[in-house]
């Protein structure tokens, strides 16, 4: 018998232990899937393949206190952008979520921290809101139990794939938008994702005119980027 996986079911007893699961049983929830093949944080890697059974303790590659088998994958943030007809990727000024972007199986929640401008350019009060999967359906929310839905229209939500877009007024230039995801509703002791964030970008736009006389003979729209990704 293995001392570290009493069970024999793949999972290390301490890993067990941390997600809720029981280090006695090869079948915590006697569905049929053994713990080992199961998947408690939805990260798409089962709870056997981020296990250690060599070794007592949980294990935890990152080192930041949370069993691998209980931390869910990280979303992914970017800034967004389009491709024009000349083939270039030009950033929009704008923000976009995906819980799912790192390979994750399932979240059920995303925590998400910025700071939006405060109606004439400047630096608003900082906020947090809440994207919800209710039973495969995503929204937008004020309140991490998804009761209270958000009203702002700059920001967006994809009711399927959970995809978030912040539109580029939604952001203050120069202030920082995190994201966090976690299985709290799958899995009760679950711990919450890295956080991971960006800067928000400042794109200016300048209309300059070519004149002849008095008579304008072009008009040429430059964008200039002030700010470069800085990515935490």
């Amino acid at each position: 018998m293995n001392n570290n996986d009493v069970d024999n079911d793949g999972v290390n007893d301490a890993d067990e232990k941390d997600a809720g699961l029981d280090p006695n049983k090869n079948d915590t929830d006697g569905n049929g899937t053994s713990d080992g093949d199961e998947d408690t944080d939805g990260d798409g890697i089962s709870n056997k393949d981020e296990s250690d059974t060599t070794k007592p303790g949980k294990t935890d590659e990152n080192n930041d206190g949370v069993s691998d088998v209980n931390q869910p994958a990280d979303p992914t943030v970017t800034h967004s952008s389009k491709v024009g007809e000349d083939g270039v990727t030009r950033y929009t000024g704008g923000v976009e979520i995906d819980p799912l972007g790192n390979g994750a199986s399932h979240i059920d929640r995303v925590t998400i921290n910025y700071t939006p401008e405060d109606g004439k350019d400047g630096v608003g009060a900082p906020k947090t809101i809440y994207a919800v999967n209710k039973d495969g359906a995503w929204g937008l929310y004020t309140d991490d139990a998804g009761t209270q839905a958000l009203d702002n229209p700059l920001i967006s939500i994809n009711s399927q794939t959970g995809k978030i877009t912040f539109a580029p007024d939604a952001v203050a230039d120069g202030t920082s938008l995190s994201a966090q995801n976690d299985n709290k509703a799958t899995a009760p002791k679950s711990e919450p994702s890295k956080k991971i964030s960006v800067v928000a970008k400042t794109i200016t736009t300048m209309r300059i005119n070519f004149w002849t006389k008095m008579t304008p003979i072009s008009t040429v729209t430059v964008s200039i980027m002030l700010m470069k990704l800085l990515p935490a």
